[in-house]
């Protein structure tokens, strides 16, 4: 990322799965999706990363699953 994705100043997100157990949690973020409005619900949950303005912009994707 460049540390500025979108129309905001949020880098990404970072989620635990075990914090996000709730019935409530998931159609919140239902809702989310299908209002384009993840940046919110991410927000509320103080998952987003801000980083400010990187200067790098390398359009990579990584998702890690890890269960004990």
């Amino acid at each position: 990322t460049d540390g500025v994705d979108g129309g905001n100043d949020v880098a990404g997100a970072v989620l635990c799965l075990h914090e996000c157990n709730h019935q409530d949690w998931e159609d919140k973020a239902k809702m989310a999706l299908s209002q384009s409005d993840s940046g919110r619900f991410l927000d509320g949950l103080e998952a987003s990363i801000r980083t400010g303005p990187t200067g790098t912009n390398l359009n990579d994707l990584r998702i890690l699953l890890w269960r004990p």
